[in-house]
């Protein structure tokens, strides 16, 4: 069962898994930089998460492939929209214990994929 699959059969069995998230950030004017609220501040969505877990191939892939700006021409610039990103979504979630990351990575010697996981 890939992400998307379990996805699916999580947000169907768990419905309340699902929630919209409030995003505070401010734009600096000089730079065009995103300035997010201290995270140790309470989350501003009234629910304190304890973990964040990251599917890194649903990351890096648009972030990579980008529909609505130009792709990265480097990989400079590929490692940064990812940072951003990660940077992004945790500052959304503010995890209190644990960010889980997993990247799948498939073995065409072995015919499978392995799973690397960080914490």
């Amino acid at each position: 069962m890939g992400v998307p699959a379990f996805f699916r059969w999580l947000s169907r069995k768990y419905p309340s898994v699902i929630i919209e998230c409030v995003e505070n950030k401010q734009v600096d004017p000089d730079t065009g930089k995103n300035i997010y609220d201290d995270a140790t501040l309470p989350n501003p969505n009234g629910v304190e998460f304890d973990n964040l877990y990251l599917d890194m191939n649903g990351i890096i892939h648009p972030c990579t492939h980008q529909k609505i700006k130009p792709a990265p021409k480097n990989e400079d610039e590929m490692m940064i929209a990812i940072f951003r990103c990660i940077d992004r979504l945790m500052n959304i979630v503010k995890a209190t214990q644990n960010t889980i990351w997993q990247l799948m990575v498939w073995h065409q010697e072995q015919d499978e994929p392995t799973a690397f996981s960080s914490f």
